[in-house]
C-alpha cells in the first residue's frame, strides 16, 4: 500500500470513529461527515474503500462505512465506464462479497451484499448475464478451494440472493434489466428453492434462518418465480420450524410471504391446505399464553392472523364440510387470539393483530356476492358473531385504577378501543336488533351486579352501543331496542368514565330520534343534568349540538327554552376555553331553529361582550383591547358565524350573521386599512390578530354565500379604488384574505357587474405578492393560497380571470416557480395552478403568448423536479402529472420543448443517458395511455438516478 493510499485509509478510519462515537463533539462530527462525503466522491473512493475492507485490522463499522465509499463510487462512475472496467468492477465486487462470508460477520455480509446487488443492477444485461449462477459458483469454488466452509459459502450466496430480491421489492426496475432478470428468476429458481430446503433440515439455526429470509424475500417478488409447486414439498417443514423459538420468526415471515403474495390467489387448494396447518398452531398458541411467553404467542398467532386476513374469500367459500370445520376452528382460534388475556397494552399487545380480520370477516359474511353465499353463510358462520361481540366487549373494558394506564399507553389504548368500537359497528350490520339487545343485556347486568367495578363492565357495554349506533339509522332504524338505553340512563354508576360515554352514546343516537322524537323528553333531562358536573360539560354540549342538528324540525319553542336556560348559565361560569367554545356553537346550533325574532335577540345577548371589544378599534374610541382580549373576542364571533346556519326563511338581508358582521364592521374596518401597531397592537401579534379577523369574514362569508353582496363594495373596491382584501393583504399577507378571495369570487363570478372588481382583485393581490416575492416564498401557507385563488378562479370562469390578460402569464410564472419551493402544500398548490392552465389552454387564447414564452421553463423544472435533482419526494411524485396533462392538451409543444431541452449534456441529471432521454421522445411522439405514460416518465426518472 503506498503511502498516500496508507494516508488516506488512516484518516477515513479515524472518520468513521469520530462518526460512531454518540457522544463526539458535534463541531468533530460535522467536519468527518463532510471529509468523509468529500471522499465517497472523489476517484479515491473504490481504491480506499476496497483497502480498508480487506485489512484485517479494520473494525466492523470501518468494514460497512469503506462498502459505502464503493457504493458511492458506483453511482458516480459506473455509468461512465467501458466494458473492461465495469467486469473488473463486477468481479472484485464478487470476491468482496466471498471475503465478507467468510468472516462470519453478518453485518457487512449483509452491507457487502448490497454492494453487489448495485452492481448487478447496473450491469445486466450488457456486462453480467447469469447473475444467480455465477453467485453460487463463486461460493463453490471457494469452498472447493478451501478458501471457506461450505456453512458459510451456503450463508454468503443466499443473502445475495434475499438482498437483490429486497432491492426489487423497494426499487423495481423497468426496460431491458427487469427482463433480463425476470427471466433469469425464473430459471434460478429451483436451484435456490433446493438449496434452501437442504439449508432447512441443517441442525444450524443460522443456516435455517438465511434461508428462510431468502425464501421469503423471493416469494414476496410481485412476479414470484416462486411457485405454490416448488414449495410444497419444503412448507410442512417450515410449519415444524414455526415451533422453535430460535428460528420461530423467520420461519413465521416465511409463511406470511406465502400468503401476502397475489399469485397465492391463483392457488385456493393451497390455501386450503393452509388453514388446518394454521390450526395446529392453536395447541401451541395456548401453551405460550399459560407460560406467559407474550413474543412466542405473538409469533405463532402471526401466520394464522395473516393468512385469513388476505384471504377471506377463499377460506370462507368451503367447499365440503372438512373445510367447513376447518375455517370455524380458525375463525375460533382467531378470537382465541383476541382474548389474549391481559391489559392492553400494558399487559398485553397480542390481541390487536386480529382487528383488520374483523370487519373484513364481517362484510365478507354479510354481504357476499350471491344471494345463494349470502344463505349459506348464515348457516355456517353467523352464530360466531354473538361470541365475538361478548368477546370484544371484554377487551373493551378500562382498568380499574386510571393511574395503570398513562401517556403514550393510555393513546395507544384509546386508539384500540375506538378501533373495538368499528368492529361492533359491523357486527351491529350482521346483528341487528340482536346486538342492541346483547349490549343492553350486559349494561343491565352490570348495572344489577354489586361488585365494586361493575362500572367498567358497563362503561364497555355502554361503549358498544355507541359503535352499535353508528350503523343503527340504515341497519334497524325502527328497533325495539334503544328504548331500553334511554331507560336506564338515570340508573347508571356515578363513575365519571361511564357518563362520559353514555353521554357521547346519547349524541349518537341523535339521528334515531329525529325519527323517534317522543323519546327527546328522556334524553335532555340527562343531557342538561351532566352539563351541570365540570367533568360532563364539553361531552354534554357536543351532545347537545349533534341533537340540535339532526333534530331541528322537532325543536319547538318549549325545547329551545329548556336547552337554552341551562346553556346560557353556564356561560357565568369559569369554564375552560375548550368548553366555552363548544358552549358557543352549541347555542348557535340551538338559535339557528329558533323564531327570526328569537333568533336575532339571542344572537345580539350571545355576541354583545364580543362586539363590544371589537368596537375598541374604532376611530375615536379612547379604550383599546388588549391582545387577549382581541383575540378571544374575533375567536367567540368566529364560532358564531360557523354556528348560525338558519334553516328557516329569514326576511332579505336580516340574517343574524349579517347583523353580527354589520355590528363588527366599524372595528374590523380599521383593523384591515390600519397598520395594527397605530392600534396598540404590539408588531409580533399584530400579523395574527389581522389573520383571525379575516378568518371571521371568510367564516361569515361561508354562512352568507350570496348575502355577503353588502360588502362587496366595501371588500372588492370600486372603481380604481383597492378593496379591504387588498389593502389588508399589502399589510400583512394571510392565507385568510385569499380564502376569503376565494370564496367571493367562487360566490360572485356567475354574476357580470362584479367582474370588473373580482378581476381587478386578483391582479393586484398577483401584483401585490410578486412585488414581494423572496418574501413571501417564506410564507408556504400564504404562497399556497395565492396559486389555489388562481387555479380556482381560472376554473370556475377564465373569462373573468383573465380580463386582465396579464394574470395569465404571472399565473404559469408562478406556478413554475411554486413547483420549486420545499414545502408540499406550495408545490401541490403549484401541480393543480399549472394543470388547470394546461387544460385550459386550448379554449383560452391568453394562454397561448404566456406557454409560448414560459412552458419551456415550466418543463425545464418539471424535469429537474421528477429526475431528483430538487430532492424533493413531493416533487417527485406529483410533478409527472403536469407532463401527462402536456401530453393531452400541448403534445406537439411537449415533444419540441423536451427534445430541446434534451439536447444538453448532463441534464437533467448526469446520471441520465442519452438512449434513455430518445427513448423518452420517441414514446412521446406515440400515442400512449395516461397509465402507460405514467410508468414511462417512473422509468425515465430512474434513469436519471442512475438506476
Amino acid at each position: 500500500m503506498d503511502s498516500d493510499l496508507e494516508s488516506l485509509c488512516s484518516q477515513a478510519t479515524e472518520a468513521v470513529q469520530v462518526l460512531s462515537i454518540g457522544d463526539s463533539d458535534g463541531d468533530d462530527v460535522n467536519r468527518a461527515s463532510q471529509w468523509f462525503e468529500e471522499l465517497a466522491n472523489s476517484e479515491q473512493a473504490w481504491e480506499v474503500g476496497n483497502a480498508l475492507f480487506v485489512s484485517e485490522f479494520s473494525s466492523t463499522e470501518v468494514k460497512f462505512m469503506s462498502v459505502t465509499l464503493m457504493q458511492t463510487y458506483l453511482g458516480n462512475a459506473f455509468g461512465a465506464a467501458d466494458d473492461a472496467t465495469r467486469v473488473q468492477i463486477r468481479d472484485a465486487a464478487i470476491e468482496l462479497l466471498l471475503t465478507a462470508a467468510a468472516s462470519r460477520d453478518r453485518v457487512v455480509l449483509s452491507k457487502t451484499a448490497l454492494l453487489v446487488v448495485a452492481v448487478a443492477y447496473r450491469s445486466v444485461p450488457e456486462s453480467w448475464s447469469e447473475v444467480v449462477p455465477s453467485i453460487f459458483e463463486a461460493h463453490a469454488e471457494a469452498v472447493t478451494n478451501g478458501s471457506m466452509p461450505e456453512d458459510m459459502a451456503r450463508i454468503g450466496a443466499l443473502t445475495f440472493c434475499k438482498e437483490i430480491a429486497d432491492e426489487i421489492l423497494e426499487n423495481p426496475l423497468s426496460g431491458p434489466t427487469r427482463t433480463a432478470l425476470a427471466v433469469e428468476f425464473q430459471g434460478a429458481a429451483p436451484t435456490i428453492i433446493g438449496v434452501c430446503g437442504e439449508e432447512l433440515e441443517t441442525q444450524d439455526a443460522a443456516r435455517i434462518i438465511c434461508a428462510l429470509q431468502c425464501l421469503a424475500s423471493w416469494i414476496s417478488l410481485s412476479n414470484s418465480p416462486v411457485t405454490a409447486d416448488l414449495l410444497t414439498d419444503h412448507i410442512s417443514l417450515v410449519l415444524e420450524l414455526v415451533l422453535i423459538p430460535e428460528v420461530r420468526e423467520s420461519a413465521a415471515d416465511m409463511l406470511v410471504a406465502i400468503v401476502k403474495q397475489p399469485n397465492c390467489e391463483k392457488h385456493p387448494r393451497l390455501v386450503m391446505e393452509l388453514v388446518p396447518a394454521a390450526n395446529a398452531f392453536a395447541g401451541p398458541f395456548s401453551d405460550a399464553v399459560e407460560n406467559g411467553d407474550e413474543e412466542g404467542a405473538a409469533e405463532l398467532a402471526r401466520f394464522p392472523v395473516y393468512l385469513a386476513d388476505n384471504h377471506i374469500e377463499t377460506i370462507l367459500n368451503v367447499g365440503d364440510v372438512t373445510e367447513a370445520d376447518a375455517t370455524r376452528e380458525l375463525i375460533g382460534f382467531l378470537m382465541h387470539i383476541l382474548a389474549y388475556p391481559g391489559q392492553f397494552p400494558i399487559q398485553e399487545t397480542v390481541s390487536k393483530t386480529t382487528f383488520y380480520f374483523w370487519s373484513i370477516y364481517v362484510d365478507a359474511v354479510t354481504d357476499p356476492l350471491t344471494d345463494e353465499l349470502l344463505h349459506r353463510y348464515k348457516e355456517l358462520y353467523f352464530d360466531l358473531f354473538v361470541p365475538l361481540l361478548q368477546t370484544v366487549i371484554t377487551k373493551m373494558q378500562r382498568v380499574a385504577d386510571d393511574d395503570e394506564i398513562t401517556g403514550e399507553d393510555l393513546k395507544e389504548f384509546n386508539e384500540y378501543r375506538e378501533e373495538l368500537k368499528d368492529v361492533v359497528s359491523s357486527l351491529q350490520l350482521a346483528l341487528r336488533g340482536e346486538c342492541q339487545g346483547i349490549l343492553l343485556d350486559i349494561l343491565e347486568q352490570a348495572i344489577s351486579s354489586d361488585v365494586e367495578d361493575n362500572w367498567r363492565g358497563a362503561e364497555a357495554a355502554l361503549l358498544g352501543l355507541w359503535g352499535s349506533a353508528q350503523t343503527l339509522a340504515f341497519s334497524d332504524p325502527d328497533n325495539e331496542h334503544t328504548p331500553r338505553l334511554f331507560a336506564l340512563l338515570e340508573h347508571l354508576p356515578p363513575n365519571n368514565h361511564v357518563i362520559t360515554t353514555a353521554v357521547h352514546t346519547v349524541a349518537e343516537f341523535a339521528e334515531w330520534l329525529d325519527k323517534h322524537p317522543d323519546h327527546l323528553e328522556q334524553v335532555l333531562p340527562f343531557l342538561l343534568q351532566a352539563l351541570q358536573v365540570p367533568d360532563f360539560v364539553g361531552a354534554a354540549l357536543d351532545a347537545i349540538r349533534e341533537i340540535s342538528q339532526e333534530c331541528e324540525e322537532h325543536l319547538d319553542t318549549n325545547t329551545i327554552d329548556t336547552i337554552l336556560g341551562p346553556c346560557v348559565g353556564l356561560f357565568d361560569l369559569a369554564i375552560s376555553r375548550a368548553n366555552r367554545e363548544k358552549l358557543v356553537y352549541a347555542v348557535c346550533k340551538v338559535i339557528s331553529h329558533a323564531p327570526h325574532a328569537r333568533a336575532l335577540e339571542e344572537t345580539e345577548q350571545l355576541c354583545a361582550p364580543s362586539l363590544a371589544v371589537i368596537l375598541m378599534l374604532q376611530e375615536g374610541s379612547e379604550e383599546r383591547p388588549s391582545v387577549r382580549e382581541l383575540d378571544f373576542a374575533l375567536q367567540e364571533l368566529d364560532l358564531v358565524c360557523t354556528g348560525l346556519t338558519v334553516t328557516h326563511s329569514v326576511p332579505e338581508l336580516e340574517h343574524p350573521v349579517l347583523a353580527v358582521i354589520k355590528a363588527a364592521w366599524p372595528g374590523l374596518d380599521r383593523l384591515f386599512s390600519t397598520p395594527p401597531v397605530a392600534l396598540g397592537i404590539d408588531e409580533d401579534d399584530s400579523k395574527d390578530m389581522v389573520a383571525r379577523a379575516w378568518k371571521l369574514i371568510h367564516s361569515a362569508l361561508m354562512t352568507l354565500r350570496s348575502l355577503a353582496s353588502v360588502f362587496l363594495d366595501a371588500l372588492l373596491g370600486e372603481d380604481d379604488r383597492a378593496g379591504l382584501i387588498v389593502t389588508s393583504f399589502e399589510i400583512y399577507p394571510s392565507k385568510f384574505v385569499l380564502d376569503c378571495a376565494c370564496c367571493l369570487y367562487g360566490e360572485f363570478q356567475e354574476w357580470e357587474p362584479c367582474h370588473e372588481a373580482l378581476a381587478r382583485m386578483l391582479t393586484q393581490l398577483t401584483n401585490c405578492y410578486t412585488s414581494n416575492f423572496e418574501c413571501q416564498r417564506e410564507e408556504p401557507d400564504v404562497t399556497a393560497g395565492l396559486l389555489d385563488l388562481l387555479s380556482t378562479s381560472i376554473q370556475l370562469n377564465r373569462s373573468c380571470a383573465f380580463l386582465n390578460p396579464d394574470v395569465a402569464a404571472y399565473a404559469l410564472q408562478l406556478g413554475t416557480e411554486g413547483l420549486k419551493m420545499r414545502e408540499r402544500p406550495s408545490i401541490l398548490a403549484a401541480v393543480r395552478l399549472t394543470c388547470v392552465l394546461i387544460r385550459k389552454s386550448s379554449e383560452a387564447p391568453e394562454l397561448e403568448r404566456p406557454f409560448n414564452e414560459y412552458g419551456i421553463s415550466l418543463l425545464e423544472t418539471v424535469y429537474y423536479g421528477i429526475s431528483g435533482s430538487m430532492a424533493r419526494s413531493t416533487a417527485q411524485e406529483e410533478l409527472p402529472k403536469i407532463i401527462i396533462d402536456l401530453y393531452t392538451s400541448l403534445r406537439p409543444q411537449l415533444i419540441e420543448w423536451t427534445s430541446n431541452l434534451f439536447e444538453e449534456d448532463g441534464f437533467p441529471t448526469a446520471a441520465c443517458t442519452a438512449e434513455a432521454k430518445r427513448t423518452l421522445v420517441a414514446q412521446l411522439k406515440l400515442k400512449c395511455h395516461r397509465n402507460e405514460l405514467k410508468k414511462l416518465l417512473e422509468r425515465f426518472a430512474n434513469a436519471c438516478r442512475g438506476f
